[in-house]
């Protein structure tokens, strides 16, 4: 059943939303789109009073009446028309702050736990051979691992260096929306030493499942694909190369590491190196730093998540009250084979921004002979766009990155493993201003000049062990220009 109300033209609201995007919502979700994207910020609470069930047996004893008994919550959404509205208010969940799969119930189960000394990483979890399986293609080993967090697949695929290659072996992981930042390398370039590089769920391959915090869970995957890696290629050490969000992972590494096999990983890179190329960090009153326009667009993003949490909750309160009273099935089902259409085709919307921005940042730029991995990540993206798990995964990664404040203890980590953190900030980064990674250095102890440096320039720390080297090009950089990247982790030498 629709929500009363004026009538607007489902075409017109798809292109205010969505800049014209192909979907088929319900006027009632597309008008809470608009609600949520458009305005500065969500309003004041109001109470949504939904209407009463016709022909469905209530549940009046038992645990599943006292379960559903309690009304439910006012949300803070203006003008929303809930998806549904002719089922029973009742089913409600009770308490918005104890959802399943918020931001609250992630943030009380999955508080940072970093106590200032690293744990001993004590023994192997679960043997190696438990954690993942591959197969072979070509050059390159793909396989999955299996996440600590949920069991999900996460994708991985590896490679050998040929004979007389003897050098270190690197974890590759790219950005939010982009896991093959570094392609354009490794069609250039051998390995010089073990490679891998980790896709983080929701980038295919690696399927999308949602986790109570997408960022403990990318920090958690990647400490697994660290000692995997180890264990497979009986290292002591291991380095990091990381583009963009990736970076963010790591750091949540660093306040994560009472966890057994966090604190095995971060053993790994005690007096290593770790490579960030186009990352930034976050901490409480940070967001000045960035801008205003995207600290506005994390904040609809997280309006956003928050209503769909909230159904989400919803639908799986009516499947349980099912379970109980089997009068309740038919409509339950039907319920959320209804939701799962308007909640897909709602997430590729709110995640078409970000994609056509993309487009834009791969449409030039490229060295000569890159074409052919520029029209292979457009068609990827093209592909990953029309996913709702990507575009899912995308926003909450925008939003959660933003709730991570790293300080004086994970600073305190890095010097105490003595690991080396090689910055690279491009001139043109289009995502990262230079007042921003200035702040991010202020952070590390870097001292930084109010103006860009030139390319070239490089800015460390009292111990040199973190430091900053400014590049020319932009956020993209990894992919743009490999022989650069190939000289910054080796040297350069062309095969």
């Amino acid at each position: 059943m629709q929500a009363p109300g004026p009538k607007v033209p489902l075409g017109t609201a798809r292109k205010a939303v969505a800049g014209g995007g192909r979907v088929g919502l319900s006027y009632a979700a597309v008008r809470l789109l608009l609600a949520l994207l458009l305005a500065a910020a969500p309003a004041a609470a109001q109470n949504v009073v939904v209407g009463p069930v016709t022909g469905i047996a209530p549940v009046t004893g038992g645990a599943a009446g006292s379960a559903l008994a309690s009304p439910g919550p006012s949300l803070s959404l203006p003008g929303a028309a809930l998806p549904g509205s002719g089922l029973a208010a009742s089913v409600l969940p009770s308490a918005a702050a104890a959802l399943p799969g918020t931001l609250e119930a992630a943030k009380a189960a999955h508080a940072p736990v970093f106590d200032g000394a690293l744990p001993s990483p004590g023994a192997d979890p679960s043997p190696v051979s438990a954690l993942a399986s591959s197969v072979r293609k070509g050059d390159w080993r793909e396989g999955t691992l299996q996440s600590p967090v949920d069991g999900s697949p996460i994708a991985y695929r590896s490679r050998l260096p040929g004979s007389g290659g003897s050098g270190p072996v690197r974890i590759f992981v790219g950005g939010m929306a982009l896991a093959d930042s570094f392609e354009s390398y490794f069609r250039a370039f051998p390995p010089s030493g073990a490679q891998y590089a980790l896709t983080l769920r929701g980038l295919p391959p690696s399927p999308w499942k949602n986790p109570p915090n997408v960022l403990d869970a990318d920090a958690r995957d990647l400490a697994r694909m660290l000692v995997l890696s180890a264990a497979e290629q009986g290292a002591g050490k291991v380095e990091l190369v990381l583009h963009s969000y990736s970076a963010f992972a790591f750091q949540r590494m660093l306040q994560l590491s009472s966890d057994p096999e966090v604190a095995r990983a971060l053993e790994l890179l005690r007096g290593s190196r770790v490579v960030w190329l186009g990352g930034t960090t976050h901490w409480k009153g940070s967001e000045s730093t960035i801008g205003r326009e995207f600290v506005q667009a994390a904040q609809n993003a997280r309006a956003l998540l928050s209503w769909i949490d909230y159904w989400d909750a919803y639908g799986a309160n009516l499947l349980r009250a099912a379970e109980i009273n089997p009068w309740l099935y038919t409509s339950a089902m039907a319920w959320n084979a209804n939701w799962r259409v308007q909640r897909d085709n709602t997430l590729r919307m709110a995640a078409e921004p970000s994609a056509r921005l993309m487009r834009e940042h791969l449409a030039s730029g490229w060295a000569p002979g890159g074409d052919a991995v520029r029209r292979e990540l457009l068609l990827a993206l093209e592909r990953d766009s029309r996913d709702p798990g990507w575009s899912e995964a995308t926003l909450r990664r925008m939003t959660q990155a933003l709730d991570l404040d790293v300080g004086d203890a994970e600073l305190a980590t890095l010097h105490a493993l003595g690991i080396r953190l090689d910055m690279y900030y491009a001139q043109g980064d289009q995502f990262i201003p230079w007042k921003a990674e200035r702040a991010v250095l202020e952070r590390l102890r870097v001292q930084a000049p109010a103006e860009l440096p030139a390319s070239g320039t490089r800015l460390a720390d009292s111990s040199g062990r973190i430091s900053l080297n400014v590049l020319g090009g932009d956020h993209y950089h990894p992919l743009k220009s490999p022989a650069e990247l190939a000289r910054l982790l080796d040297g350069g030498s062309r095969p």
